[in-house]
């Protein structure tokens, strides 16, 4: 009896010593830190009713294309820009998914395959510039926290191999939205950032990610599994190197999601799961410990 539970307490410890010593995954697709189940909760606005101020309107959506945000000095100043000026915004064709993290080579310019075209927008959903909390919840939760100030959002994830959500209480069905993010100049191999839109709660909802390899993905997350919708792959349109500034943009309307890097089109897909809900960030650690990105420009806009 004694030798059989000494053989057994030698089973279990090798099975102890085997666990611990087995390499880390580098792709971190599950496992929701703890995060999500304490943040704080946040109002939900009903989609038709205006924010606290009055809501500006982009001139006649048949007319009048989204301003372009400028790259914003090394003082992270707001990249909101106004709506009077108009641009046109190249659309490209996604480029080929790449198998292995991309070389720390800059990225060439990117070659426009279509007419220019682009993105026409109605009323304002909401417009974030981050000079107060507003309805973000700010502070430690979990492995992350957040901190507004100065027309910035920092949000940083504390521990690899984890990430977290921050969703705020506007809401949109069909829209265009965007954000500029600034990653660290330590950001590492697959460490990433999104912008979540159409959620129902931080665990369903569509991410728009970009990681420092200078790679782009679409995810629906359910239930808090991730399902690609457009997996990793590399594109030229996004600005490589130590703080690199890129604005994420995602066109959403009915099933289609149109996405876009620094306002040129890379890539669609259509998925129907869900139609309409809130927005919010994501940020998710895989090798950096107190990985930060410092978001800046967030706006929303009904479509036509």
């Amino acid at each position: 009896m004694y030798l059989h539970f000494y053989k057994r307490a030698l089973l279990v410890a090798g099975m102890i010593l085997i666990a611990a010593c087995s390499p880390r995954p580098l792709v971190i697709e599950v496992g929701v830190a703890a995060t999500l189940t304490s943040l704080a909760p946040t109002p939900i606005v009903p989609l038709d009713r205006p924010t606290s101020t009055p809501v500006p309107v982009v001139m006649p959506a048949s007319e009048t294309p989204l301003t372009k945000p400028t790259t914003p000095p090394p003082t992270l100043a707001p990249t909101v820009p106004s709506a009077a000026p108009t641009q046109n915004i190249s659309a490209t064709t996604a480029a080929p998914t790449s198998t292995s993290a991309p070389t720390s080579t800059p990225a060439p310019t990117a070659t426009a395959t279509e007419a220019p075209t682009a993105i026409k927008v109605g009323a304002v959903i909401f417009e974030e510039t981050f000079e107060s909390q507003g309805l973000w919840a700010i502070g430690d939760a979990g492995d992350s926290s957040v901190n507004i100030a100065g027309g910035i959002l920092t949000y940083t994830q504390k521990s690899s191999g984890s990430y977290s959500v921050r969703i705020i209480g506007r809401q949109g069905d069909d829209f265009y939205a965007e954000v500029g993010a600034t990653p660290p100049g330590n950001c590492g191999t697959l460490d990433k950032y999104g912008l979540i839109f159409r959620a129902q709660d931080v665990a369903n909802y569509y991410v728009f990610q970009l990681d420092c390899d200078g790679r782009y993905r679409l995810l629906r997350f359910g239930g808090s599994a991730a399902n690609p919708l457009i997996d990793w792959t590399t594109s030229s349109t996004i600005t490589r190197g130590s703080r690199a500034f890129n604005v994420l943009g995602v066109q959403a309307k009915g099933s289609t999601m149109t996405l876009f890097i620094n306002q040129t089109k890379v890539d669609t897909a259509t998925d129907s799961a869900y139609s309409s809900g809130r927005f919010g960030l994501w940020l998710g650690s895989n090798v950096t410990r107190d990985f930060t990105v410092k978001f800046n420009g967030m706006r929303a806009f009904k479509l036509p």
